[in-house]
């Protein structure tokens, strides 16, 4: 216990988690904002056609393609769906803040030279990576809450300037399978990191890791039958799953072409990894000798 506030101490004095969180607020801000601004452009370009098709007054009847195209267009800015939206926004670039957080948390000993010290603060290396990933579990959930509230707000501003959205009931069913999805994919980039700095010895190799074998496995990888083994994929089989409703109009999309697993298969292929990495991690750091 004494490690762990140990550790959230040390991350709450470091500037990466500050910088990240607030990028991620922006960026939804920004993605809303671009979405509201995409749908009335679409509406006045429709009003504008009617006008010169001298209808101004009376019922329109439009096509259904163009119903479910302003109704998808709205979409995150009713009420009841924007924490889908949020969640779904947050999955889309949210690893590359855990990878990140996740590679600090554990490099800060390699860079500073301070895991001989710790160990005379807690002798049990299991209990001190234990400490730090309940430290980066903690930063994560914390994540998902707080840009999910980001996200309610600017839907909420957006309501009191311009009425884009109906008030409905939230389908907590669906949100909970969002959640859970979204963290299990912002964690499982986080560890990764976190492990490869365990055997790199380097916060920056870590890093760069989790940042950059997400777009390797996806330019080189995909195209293959091996693609259904390896956790990007499944990833994303897993969050189209758990986001299927919200269709391709909004600020992000998770359809892909490529058949997906099911959302099963994917979530236990993504645990299976999370589970099998971490204890890679154990047994490299129970082995590595500090200087």
């Amino acid at each position: 216990m004494v490690v762990f506030f140990h550790e959230i101490h040390k991350l709450r004095k470091h500037i990466s988690p500050y910088i990240g969180l607030f990028l991620m607020a922006l960026f939804i801000v920004f993605e809303f904002y671009q979405a509201n601004t995409s749908l009335q452009q679409f509406v006045q370009q429709l009003q504008n056609q009617l006008h010169n098709m001298n209808i101004h007054h009376g019922i329109v009847r439009l096509s259904k393609s163009s119903t479910d195209y302003i109704n998808s267009l709205k979409s995150p800015f009713f009420i009841s769906h924007a924490f889908t939206w949020s969640t779904a926004i947050l999955s889309t670039t949210g690893p590359v803040v855990s990878s990140i957080i996740g590679a600090v948390i554990m490099g800060n000993e390699y860079r500073f030279g301070t895991n001989r010290m710790l160990l005379t603060v807690e002798r049990s290396r299991i209990a001190i990576l234990f400490a730090k990933v309940v430290t980066l579990f903690c930063f994560v959930v914390f994540m998902i809450l707080f840009l999910n509230v980001v996200g309610l707000s600017v839907v909420i501003v957006i309501h009191l300037f311009d009425h884009v959205g109906k008030p409905s009931s939230i389908d907590l069913g669906s949100l909970a399978i969002q959640l859970v999805a979204s963290f299990l994919t912002l964690f499982l980039w986080g560890i990764f990191s976190f492990v490869i700095t365990i055997l790199s010895r380097s916060t920056m190799v870590g890093a760069l890791a989790g940042i950059i074998w997400p777009m390797f496995e996806s330019i080189f990888l995909d195209h293959f039958p091996i693609r259904f083994a390896l956790p990007l994929f499944n990833q994303k089989s897993m969050m189209q799953s758990a986001f299927l409703q919200i269709g391709q109009n909004g600020p992000v999309s998770f359809n892909f072409t490529m058949h997906p697993a099911s959302f099963d298969q994917a979530f236990f292929v993504c645990l299976a990894y999370l589970i099998l990495t971490f204890f890679i991690g154990i047994i490299v750091y129970q082995k590595q000798s500090f200087q």
